[in-house]
């Protein structure tokens, strides 16, 4: 991953716990797989205002350590890591492979909301997924999309309704972020990552 803005040493050491830590069903099934899973997701959550237990309402039980007993196991038994391998590849988002990020964080997404009871969860899976592959999500919260969709108020060339397996909503932040990014390119030189649109969004810096 390369930026060419500064990165925070607290997002630093996020990207270096998801990638010393990178695997959700790597046995046995013990506390310690589970506190790993468990203390990644309340970390990333948490540190970006997305945890999974907001409107989470009756799936949490009084006195249950929510994180260790539910979310934590049903991440384990889930297909997320190879979800997570289906970008490996993606070094760069481009209109042709984007749609592989989508279909992750469509599945990602709707695991998270299983969890959390139907709450959609379509902004911590941005979150999530990007610091275990930086390179091939676009990091998706109101204020980001409040300043992409500013920018690029209208409908876009690489977004396809017809695509399955995706969330709209997403996918149309997605295609503007891209957009975004070839613009950046010709003022700042190729090499802008998520991170560095990320940046640019939340700073509002046009």
């Amino acid at each position: 991953m390369a930026n060419k803005f500064p990165v925070s040493f607290g997002n630093i050491v996020l990207y270096e716990m998801c990638r010393n830590q990178p695997l959700h069903s790597k046995p046995p099934k013990d506390k310690k797989q589970l506190d790993i899973i468990a203390s990644k997701l309340w970390i990333i959550g948490r540190s970006y205002a997305a945890a999974i237990e907001r409107g989470a309402g009756d799936e949490i039980e009084e006195g249950q350590d929510f994180y260790l007993t539910k979310v934590a196991p049903a991440i384990y038994d889930s297909p997320i890591d190879e979800w997570i391998a289906s970008v490996k590849h993606i070094e760069r988002l481009t209109k042709e492979n984007f749609v592989d990020s989508l279909r992750c964080h469509k599945n990602v997404m709707d695991l998270f909301a299983k969890i959390a009871g139907g709450t959609t969860k379509r902004s911590l899976a941005s979150k999530y997924l990007h610091f275990h592959n930086p390179d091939a999500f676009f990091i998706y919260d109101s204020r980001a999309k409040k300043g992409v969709t500013e920018k690029f108020p209208g409908k876009h060339k690489y977004f396809d309704r017809s695509r399955s397996g995706c969330d709209e909503e997403y996918q149309v932040f997605c295609c503007r972020c891209l957009h975004f990014r070839d613009e950046l390119e010709k003022e700042y030189g190729e090499g802008i990552s998520p991170r560095d649109l990320d940046s640019k969004l939340l700073n509002f810096q046009f």
